[in-house]
């Protein structure tokens, strides 16, 4: 994505993955020159000047984690808001079912 965003002339890739709820507002969180929520990798603005290094990580570099990623990028990791759930499961959603409100068909 951070090569598609280069060549479209962004300046950086916002992520949220679909399964941390509820996501928070990325743009008042995270400074414009990027940066993570620490304990949520994924949660994160991604500036496109970083494309490059990513390419080279993933082809020469044996640690291919996020969170090696996070480090070899000099992100910034910032304060998480409280509440944040991962939902994997559906007993995910029994702790804490208010973080989608009830959508359950009619039966």
């Amino acid at each position: 994505m951070l090569l598609y965003a280069e060549k479209q002339g962004y300046d950086a890739v916002l992520s949220a993955p679909c399964d941390s709820l509820p996501v928070p507002n990325l743009c008042k969180l995270l400074p414009v020159t990027g940066g993570v929520l620490a304990g949520w990798p994924l949660l994160g603005l991604w500036p496109v000047g970083l494309a490059q290094l990513l390419v080279h990580r993933l082809a020469h570099d044996a640690d291919r984690s996020v969170f090696g990623w996070i480090a070899a990028a000099g992100l910034p990791e910032l304060p998480a808001p409280p509440g944040l759930t991962n939902v994997n499961r559906p007993a995910d959603l029994a702790v804490r079912p208010e973080v989608i409100g009830d959508r359950r068909a009619d039966p």
